[in-house]
């Protein structure tokens, strides 16, 4: 059993001296190739420098292919930069399509609205607040503009009494809430219009 224990070191002893031989050697080997391909290399660069330094011809070429090469470069970064460019355009165009269709009435033209006085509305889009009287019964309409729900800023007054004023109007900006005010409500001779911009 003590017999085997020792084989058992001694063997693993040259095992560890194998592996130290054979990574020096590994080491040694990769140093060499790596000398060679330096030598190589080196000797190729000088190659190409003699004959550079020694023909006028090779030496423009030489220059000719470097000015190339960096040509080539530049023109892939400029031609990248144009499909790039050519892509936004395309997406620029398809959005000033889509907005044409919009003001021409294609995608879902909002139409003009008339609003009964009293009641308070909320904007679904920028447009266009005009009151104005239609004849009939005299009346003082206040209209009211703003975040809050009733709106409290009085943007306009209209007083048809005395033909004080007989017109009255605001732009209304998406979300905001807005109301005409009225005295004689459902009885007044001003008509209220709500006209979308868009």
């Amino acid at each position: 059993m003590f017999g085997n224990r020792k084989r058992v070191d001694a063997l693993e002893q040259r095992l560890e001296v194998m592996e130290a031989s054979l990574d020096e050697r590994i080491g040694l080997e990769i140093e060499r190739r790596m000398d060679a391909a330096r030598a190589e290399l080196n000797a190729a660069v000088e190659r190409v420098r003699s004959r550079v330094e020694q023909d006028p011809g090779d030496r423009t070429r030489f220059l000719l292919n470097a000015v190339a090469d960096d040509l080539q470069r530049e023109l892939r970064a400029v031609l990248d930069g144009a499909g790039r460019a050519r892509a936004a355009t395309a997406e620029i165009e398809q959005s000033r399509e889509r907005l044409q269709a919009m003001l021409r009435g294609e995608a879902g033209r909002a139409e003009r609205e008339l609003v009964p006085l009293g009641q308070v509305r909320r904007a679904s889009g920028l447009g266009f607040v005009a009151l104005w009287f239609d004849g009939g019964w005299t009346d003082k309409v206040v209209l009211r503009v703003g975040w809050s729900d009733p709106p409290e800023t009085v943007v306009c007054k209209l007083n048809t009494a005395n033909d004080i004023n007989s017109y009255a109007s605001t732009v209304v900006r998406p979300g905001e809430y807005w109301i005409a005010d009225s005295d004689k409500g459902e009885k007044s001779g001003v008509k209220c219009i709500f006209t979308p911009f868009l």
